[in-house]
């Protein structure tokens, strides 16, 4: 053998290697770039539901508002309800009971039962 033909030999080798390497690069860069195509479809979808979300939410304060402002509403009248019934309930019972006589004081019908006080 000649020492030509061995480094002919060496750099086949050497040249099989570094094609080796670089279609394994080439395999991973691909894959990568799958990767990075992937990551971007999410980061879409991901904006895209973001987007939804947040006029999902503005929707649910609105509607929170309006219903919060019903509610009071309603609450006020509620109040003002009670208030009323309450009111007619305490007429009612006057008017059941009739008028009520302020107690009189024990000394003074002992005088007007003797006729010393009008």
């Amino acid at each position: 053998m000649t020492p030509s033909l061995i480094a002919d030999g060496l750099l086949a080798l050497l040249l099989l290697a570094m094609l080796a390497a670089v279609l394994r690069l080439e395999w991973r860069l691909k894959s990568f770039r799958a990767g990075q195509t992937a990551m971007a479809d999410l980061i879409r979808e991901l904006t895209v539901a973001s987007m939804r979300a947040e006029a999902s939410i503005s929707g649910l304060k609105n509607t929170a508002q309006e219903s919060g402002a019903a509610l009071d509403q309603q609450i006020k009248r509620a109040r003002a309800l009670t208030d009323e019934m309450a009111l007619l309930s305490d007429r009612g019972t006057q008017m059941v009971q009739g008028p009520r006589r302020p107690q009189s004081d024990p000394a003074a019908t002992a005088l007007r039962a003797l006729g010393g006080a009008r």
